[in-house]
């Protein structure tokens, strides 16, 4: 009888441990998927996604005419238009771009970064050496908006195009995709 209530209770240690062995397993599964999600996944998906729709090119859907005679489209461009050239993108990011929205009256701001894909190396030295031009026209845009408009949906895009016309105009551009990596309203 002694040796049966010896067996007995390893079992009923063994069931009790059982469903910590379980949570802990699930946690440290659900840590992993959630690193690689993050880390490894969500790079290769959004550079694919942003592949196939990106703010920029020639010919876009939807596009519209800008009182020129010239397509101004909506900002978006086919992969295909993507890389004209096929090398490797141009890039100016230009981050911490802190504003507040059109009546926030201070209480409220908008934190940002803007990425520009330019055409050749040449442009993009351009661009570098003029970035305080280029933050303030990306600024006067945001500022010109509610913080309603900014956070509706559909907003983030819309600010993406207008980015992208003031831009070509004040840098006299030809080609140019714009990119909002980090669009946080606060």
């Amino acid at each position: 009888m002694a040796d049966d209530e010896e067996t007995e209770q390893p079992e009923v240690a063994k069931k009790k441990t059982s469903p910590m062995v379980a949570l802990l397993v699930l946690a440290v599964a659900g840590v992993g998927g959630f690193f690689t999600g993050t880390s490894v996944l969500a790079p290769r998906v959004i550079s694919g996604a942003s592949g196939g729709v990106v703010a920029g090119g020639a010919e876009t859907n939807g596009g519209a005419d800008n009182g020129q005679g010239e397509s101004v489209g909506d900002g978006y461009a086919e992969a295909s238009e993507v890389s004209r050239t096929g090398e490797e993108g141009h890039f100016v990011e230009l981050g911490n771009i802190l504003v507040n929205p059109r009546d926030s009256r201070g209480l409220r701001f908008l934190m940002a970064t803007v990425a520009l894909e330019l055409e050749d190396a040449s442009t993009r030295t351009n661009v570098l050496q003029r970035e305080v031009h280029a933050r303030d026209v990306i600024i006067s845009v945001l500022e010109r908006h509610t913080l309603e408009e900014l956070a509706a949906t559909g907003g983030r895009d819309s600010v993406r195009v207008e980015i992208r016309r003031e831009l070509l105009e004040a840098f006299r551009l030809n080609w140019l995709i714009v990119y909002i990596p980090q669009y946080v309203i606060n």
